[in-house]
């Protein structure tokens, strides 16, 4: 697993040298979570979708942030609870 996805040293980079079978979005994207960040989260996970690779969005803590992300790209969210939704 590939964790803290979008954060950090993190890069695309990484996702061409190592083979994942899970990547956690890092929550960043979700404390401002505007079309901006909808588009890139959006966007993650349909390039880890053509990769093989699923993906949870760790930080959900709305029902709109949940209702994006049970929306066929991405693969599960993960509430702040840590309940994860398998797609």
């Amino acid at each position: 697993m590939k964790d803290d996805f979008g954060s950090g040293y993190s890069s695309l980079n990484v996702l061409k040298g190592h083979h994942f079978d899970v990547i956690k979005i890092d929550m960043v994207f979700l404390r401002k979570f505007n079309d901006r960040s909808k588009t890139i989260v959006r966007n993650i996970c349909r390039m880890a979708k053509e990769l093989g690779i699923r993906t949870v969005c760790e930080g959900v803590e709305t029902q709109e942030q949940f209702d994006f992300l049970k929306k066929p790209a991405a693969t599960w969210p993960r509430t702040s609870s840590s309940i994860r939704l398998f797609l």
